[in-house]
């Protein structure tokens, strides 16, 4: 047909499908607004295929010349649908969460709601919409979760000093490590020649709110030896961040300048160094294997490969025969692009009465274990996306019995299945059916 390129015909249109037209959205419908997040779908070429599938009954489908979604396109497309904005804009996490927790089949089991058997009753509500959205659900979870940066290893105990020369640093990082004795640490004064340790830390428990909880009754108490074994217990019973805190600020208050560097390179030695670009590194040396180093690690450092993320990364060898892995300064470089989805619109006409047929397909891509979706539900939701006009007046908030829902990213799928009849009756469907 002149005028008309020959595309990459998707495996769900089908066969017997004639090529009858192509346009942009931009041009064709006169739509035009900010694109979110890499998105350029207004500009993309519609391919449109029409399938007589009996006298009176016909098929259409259309593709969009675009590149497939991933995790960050997909989610730009959900949140710019969605009639509900909060102004910052959907997180993957977030989206992932809210489908999760309404997804009994989960097989994560990562679901933060404990029993989230009544809101699955609730959303069930929604009737076929909601049915239908489960159906993709898998694949639009598996998209987002594409973008979400791994773990590569533990960093545990692992000090980046910029700033080594600062007490202050060293001191902190040994008391977050060590917090589980009281008397080592007092032994670390006194080992530094501060004398009166013990006095010096019991008397700050005593005027702190771990034992008393107002100021005019931490500014009277002293430190009564009687009060050792009680102050103690006071002391182990609190939480694990209010015992570290309290100790930095007895050696950030109640230590002179002189003492605190006395202490700081008192506790240097228990520290294995080495350099890092322009960071220093400290590890405990009393956890590293016999003979391991850290400047020996950083020699041998080697590419970290997790799903579709690489980083450079350094073994450290521990006493206990385990090995540690430690990212080094590099973040995570994606390098290759994951799982990704297209979208497909169909729909079939039939005396005059329109519906939408929802295909999906799954093939793996070439270099890795990742997957192509290829998704009707998506197709339907890009509708929605090109035709602002038709979803002008969603719903910023839906009743779903007597709970009132933000229609956000995670509740768009099914709330454009629900606004069905307006989005066939849109200009785009007209326009299509008429080439």
């Amino acid at each position: 047909m002149p005028g008309i390129e020959t595309p990459i015909r998707q495996e769900a249109i089908p066969q017997e499908a004639q090529l009858v037209a192509q346009f942009d959205s931009r041009e064709r419908l006169g739509v035009d607004f900010k694109e979110p997040g890499g998105l350029a779908l207004l500009d993309a070429r519609l391919d449109v295929y029409r399938t007589e599938v009996s006298p009176g009954h016909e098929r259409f489908d259309v593709t969009i010349d675009h590149p497939p979604l991933n995790d960050k396109t997909l989610l730009a497309l959900l949140g710019e649908v969605a009639p509900y904005k909060d102004g910052f804009g959907p997180s993957a996490g977030g989206t992932i969460g809210d489908w999760v927790i309404l997804d009994p089949r989960d097989p994560s089991g990562q679901s933060p709601v404990r029993d989230s058997s009544g809101l699955v009753r609730l959303h069930q509500r929604l009737g076929g919409a909601w049915n239908e959205f489960a159906l993709s659900q898998p694949a639009f979870i598996s998209v987002l979760r594409t973008g979400e940066t791994p773990s590569f290893g533990t960093n545990g105990h692992l000090a980046r000093l910029a700033n080594i020369g600062r007490s202050r640093t060293i001191v902190k990082q040994y008391i977050q490590e060590n917090n589980d004795s009281l008397d080592g640490f007092m032994g670390r004064l006194e080992e530094a020649g501060i004398k009166g340790a013990e006095r010096i830390v019991f008397e700050g428990i005593a005027r702190s709110n771990i034992v008393r909880r107002n100021r005019r009754s931490q500014s009277q108490t002293a430190f009564n030896p009687q009060q050792e074994p009680e102050l103690r217990r006071r002391f182990n019973a609190a939480p694990l961040t209010q015992r570290n805190g309290l100790l930095e600020k007895i050696v950030y208050e109640k230590l002179g300048e002189e003492a605190r560097k006395k202490l700081s390179a008192t506790l240097r030695g228990d520290y294995d160094w080495a350099t890092l670009g322009d960071e220093k590194l400290a590890y405990p040396r009393k956890k590293l294997a016999k003979g391991a180093t850290l400047a020996d690690a950083i020699t041998k450092p080697y590419i970290r490969s997790v799903g579709i993320y690489d980083i450079e990364a350094i073994d450290l060898p521990l006493h206990d025969g385990t090995t540690l892995v430690l990212e080094t300064n590099g973040r995570p470089q994606r390098v290759r692009q994951g799982t990704t989805i297209q979208p497909l619109l169909s729909w079939e006409r039939r005396d005059e009465e329109r519906d939408f047929q929802f295909e999906r397909t799954s093939t793996p891509i070439e270099g890795g274990p990742e997957l192509a979706h290829t998704d009707g539900l998506l197709g339907v939701l890009a509708l929605a996306y090109l035709q602002p006009d038709a979803r002008a007046g969603w719903p910023k908030r839906q009743h779903i019995g007597k709970r009132v829902q933000e229609m956000e990213a995670a509740q768009v799928p099914a709330l454009a299945l629900m606004k069905k009849s307006s989005l066939l009756g849109s200009r785009l469907v007209q326009i299509v059916e008429e080439s």
